[in-house]
């Protein structure tokens, strides 16, 4: 079966990051799924093919660096969809190897960053985002057609 738009495995413990990149993304045209730690990400890996991984390194149960070490021992064609969000320290960054995933981007993250990545990595699957079709605002009015509804301001 192939894939027909960027499917995205959002991986993060905080619940506010995976809204708001749920949000962000299915309105960008992917498909989400969503897990709350290592261990539930390493069991949908196992089942299911993403254009993309968005990893979170600091979490509970099995973190970030854990998940990036299974997949380089056991599914290392999937590490450069892989992009790691973290707020993690320089510290604890200093021994990240970070060249075998797509990129690495700092929380709080930038919408354009996280899109660019998306699209790379959909592109080494031969598939392309389609945004869903935002509002369209009539020149006159202040009315604002979404599909079969309009909506108008109060008189």
């Amino acid at each position: 079966m192939s894939i027909q738009s960027p499917t995205v495995l959002v991986v993060d413990d905080d619940p506010s990051v995976q809204r708001m990149l749920s949000l962000l993304l299915e309105r960008e045209g992917c498909d989400i799924d969503l897990a709350g730690d290592g261990e539930e990400a390493l069991k949908k890996l196992k089942k299911n093919r993403y254009t993309t991984v968005l990893l979170d390194l600091l979490m509970p149960k099995v973190n970030g660096f854990e998940v990036l070490q299974d997949l380089r021992a056991l599914q290392p064609d999937v590490l450069p969809d892989v992009a790691v969000l973290t707020g993690a320290s320089d510290g604890t960054l200093a021994y990240f190897d970070d060249n075998r995933i797509c990129m690495l981007l700092r929380k709080p993250v930038d919408k354009k960053a996280v899109l660019n990545v998306i699209d790379a990595c959909a592109a080494r699957h031969g598939v392309r985002r389609h945004a869903l079709a935002r509002p369209q605002r009539s020149s006159r009015t202040s009315t604002v057609q979404r599909g079969p509804i309009t909506l108008r301001p109060h008189s």
